[in-house]
């Protein structure tokens, strides 16, 4: 009513074409969170084409008429950030490097990952849909490839979180990184074999 806005990002609609991939709460909060954005929104826009057809089909088959949509890819600029890195990262009395500078360290952890060999790289928040499950399946069956997974856990994931823990390789070609900062992901991406 004041002239102002509305623009709404869209990753996925998948909690509503996919439902069994998804946490029931979230299922429900997503069909009114669309809801909303379908009625209030002057745009949206989208991840992929593909988020942007099926946004189009729900609308379709709700009777609504869609806001103007773009389609905005994700990425990322590493090469630009590391224009702004200086060459000798600042430290402490103790030689530490001081707080604003860590995210440029690569960590110990990832080190140790990426050194172990050849690996397929899985990242973001660990969740059923992502099939985590199937690439250890097919590491159990002979895989000739590590795996390093690097993000957070999700929900519904427990029985795998302490599969992944108590696997006889974790730690040896299976990896669980958490809490990676920008140098470490790049390093991740650098080196990976597949993702």
């Amino acid at each position: 009513k004041s002239g102002v806005q509305i623009v709404n990002f869209v990753y996925d609609v998948i909690p509503i074409t996919h439902p069994q991939y998804s946490h029931e709460t979230t299922v429900l909060r997503f069909i009114e969170y669309l809801g909303a954005v379908i009625q209030y929104s002057d745009r949206v826009m989208f991840s992929a084409k593909a988020v942007e057809v099926e946004f189009t089909k729900l609308c379709t088959r709700m009777n609504a008429k869609c806001p103007e949509m773009t389609v905005l890819p994700l990425g990322c600029d590493f090469e630009k950030k590391e224009q702004d890195v200086p060459s000798v990262l600042p430290t402490d009395e103790d030689g530490n490097v001081l707080p604003e500078y860590r995210h440029l360290v690569i960590q110990d952890s990832v080190k140790e990952a990426v050194s172990a060999g050849k690996y397929i790289l899985m990242v973001g928040t660990v969740e059923p849909r992502k099939n985590h499950s199937v690439v250890i399946d097919a590491l159990d069956a002979g895989l000739d490839l590590n795996v390093i997974i690097a993000g957070k856990m999700g929900w519904n994931v427990d029985a795998l979180k302490e599969r992944i823990l108590n696997h006889p390789l974790y730690g040896k070609r299976l990896f669980l990184l958490n809490g990676v900062n920008d140098a470490g992901i790049k390093k991740l991406y650098e080196e990976a074999y597949m993702l």
